[in-house]
């Protein structure tokens, strides 16, 4: 389920694929890589009833595109994911972009999330499969540099959910994942520097626990209802639908619960690599 800021036919139109001469193949191509990546959402149309129908149902996450360039740009600080469709820089080539959800609730689309929100709603949600993918962090030592690295999550996010009548629910959720270092411009030997590295790790773990915060406080406020399909969790506390529905997982469970998220980091890898380059034994 895919949602266009343009009209459809004007997006399929506009849509000039360069290498690619079968449409169905470079929307397919397109479309996996960016799931896979978790940039856009796993958005199926079964899906979409599926949460839709539910009964008191949580948000759903459509992917968002675009082949029309946005006029007003917003501050991403240099992130690769801080962008929606029609937001990401771009010199040639096909002007059709994908990135970022149009949030659904109760099948009426309500607003857009972007790329790193996108990705932080998928690593909660233990009904999907967050693959790998490539992110950046400033430097902790040269915060004037970013370090690259893949991230991966090799099983299920713990989710615990404690329900109460007269008081918040709480819920607990604890990710486990991996990250291998892909580049270090800066030339810092983190892989040389155990204190580095535990510097390298407080970092990554600070500013996934920091933007998922965020990212929950503003379903909680804003759209009173979750895109990590939550709901599934507290069910079991209600003999039927009815007392469910009547208990107001939208209006009364989550938005008043108190949510902590808890990242584990199960591995740091920097690659073959044992030393960094000599820049000055490189040039002439």
């Amino acid at each position: 389920m895919l949602v266009t800021k343009e009209k459809a036919s004007d997006f399929i139109n506009n849509n000039k694929p360069i290498m690619e001469q079968r449409p169905h193949k470079y929307y397919q191509y397109m479309l996996t890589r960016a799931v896979q990546t978790g940039i856009i959402p796993e958005a199926t149309l079964h899906r979409f009833f599926q949460i839709t129908e539910g009964g008191d149902a949580d948000l759903f996450l459509a992917i968002y595109a675009t082949t029309q360039e946005s006029e007003q740009k917003k501050n991403t600080d240099g992130f690769e994911d801080k962008y929606i469709a029609g937001e990401i820089p771009q010199i040639g080539g096909s002007p059709t972009q994908f990135m970022g959800s149009a949030v659904f609730k109760e099948g009426q689309m309500i607003d857009i999330i972007d790329g790193e929100e996108t990705r932080l709603a998928q690593m909660l949600d233990r009904t999907l499969e967050m693959e790998s993918y490539l992110a950046t962090i400033p430097d902790p030592k040269m915060p004037e540099f970013r370090i690259s690295y893949n991230y991966s999550q090799k099983k299920e996010p713990a989710i615990k959910m404690n329900y109460h009548r007269d008081k918040p629910t709480e819920i607990d959720v604890d990710i486990f994942f991996q990250v291998e270092v892909i580049a270090i411009p800066s030339l810092i030997k983190y892989s040389q520097n155990k204190g580095d590295q535990q510097a390298l790790e407080e970092a990554i773990i600070q500013r996934l626990e920091k933007k998922t915060n965020e990212l929950i406080t503003k379903t909680q406020e804003k759209y009173q209802s979750d895109p990590f399909y939550w709901s599934l969790y507290i069910r079991k506390h209600f003999k039927d639908i009815k007392e469910y529905e009547k208990a107001d997982w939208h209006k009364k469970i989550y938005p008043n619960a108190k949510i902590n998220v808890t990242y584990h980091m199960d591995k740091l890898e920097f690659g073959k690599m044992i030393d960094d380059s000599n820049l000055n034994e490189v040039r002439d």
